[in-house]
């Protein structure tokens, strides 16, 4: 069973990955079928807890999560590793005061990433690269 989920994580991926992008030109492109890692730096991560909707900034490095920032004082923390499971998929294992949560990151060639929980509830949830450390 499990690694049916892997499987159709990675095709998942694939579809993602493969999808075009307008303005690629003019866009820096990230490869995620090369990516053996999370690019390092900062992300603002949208997630949805509690039904409402919060951000959380990490900084991530070597596939590494730290803590920076949080809307609610319940992430405060979070943080964690991240696992390569192939074609620009992660599995990150995370956790906060509030508690632990398993994701996937499926990554895009624009460098930002859909944040998938398990279980899956249709969360809509992203992480995004910014500019700033």
């Amino acid at each position: 069973m499990k690694s049916v989920v892997v499987i159709s994580m990675l095709v998942w991926g694939l579809c993602y990955a493969g999808s075009p992008q307008s303005n690629a030109a003019e866009k820096p492109s990230l490869d995620v079928l090369k990516m053996k890692e999370i690019p390092a730096g900062s992300y603002d991560v949208q997630l949805q807890y509690e039904g409402k909707d919060q951000t959380v900034k990490l900084s991530i490095k070597n596939n590494r999560a730290t803590f920076v920032k949080s809307s609610s004082s319940k992430l405060e923390g979070l943080s964690g590793e991240f696992e390569l499971i192939g074609n620009g998929v992660f599995f990150a294992r995370l956790a906060c005061k509030a508690g632990g949560a398993s994701q996937w990151w499926i990554f895009h060639s624009d460098g930002s990433a859909t944040v998938k929980e398990i279980p899956d509830r249709g969360e809509k949830q992203t992480a995004k690269p910014t500019s700033e450390r």
